[in-house]
């Protein structure tokens, strides 16, 4: 019966040293993976954390800009409207400019009608001058006037 024990002993001594081992050997690597996932875990953990701080960053960027456009339109429009104003007074520069020159080119378009007239009457003038020649004397009147200027004493020619 003490043998039966003692060889029950080692028989259940062998049997639970045996599968210890390997559980031990088990455990180990399930601690070493566990170590390597919390690890993985706090590089993950960082990374978002880091992440999210970027993120953060943009979008208060994004909002400080979102927030100044308001005063960027107001400044487009008031430049718009300013260059629109100079334009306006420019239009009126100009409408009125133009103006002065449609008057100037009347007058013009009057005086060069009036000088057209007068040379028209001129070359008419002319025209009657050369078809309305006064006759040459004759030779008879040739000597009358000239004996009576030699009488009278007109020696000029």
């Amino acid at each position: 019966m003490n043998t039966t024990k003692l060889v029950t002993a080692a028989l259940l001594l062998a049997l639970l040293a045996g599968p210890a081992y390997p559980q031990n050997k088990d455990i180990l690597q399930l601690q070493r993976d566990m170590i390597t996932l919390q690890q993985q875990m706090k590089q993950l953990q960082a990374t978002l954390d880091s992440n999210d701080a970027v993120l953060k960053s943009l979008v208060e960027k994004v909002a400080d800009q979102v927030n100044t456009l308001p005063a960027v339109l107001q400044k487009i429009t008031q430049a718009v409207d300013g260059v629109k104003s100079q334009n306006d007074a420019a239009g009126r520069d100009l409408r009125g400019s133009l103006n002065t020159l449609n008057g100037t080119v009347g007058e013009l378009q009057k005086d060069v009608s009036t000088l057209r007239g007068r040379i028209d009457s001129l070359s008419k003038q002319i025209t009657n001058m050369q078809t309305t020649a006064t006759p040459l004397p004759g030779p008879d009147d040739l000597w009358r006037t000239a004996f009576v200027d030699s009488a009278s004493g007109l020696y000029d020619l």
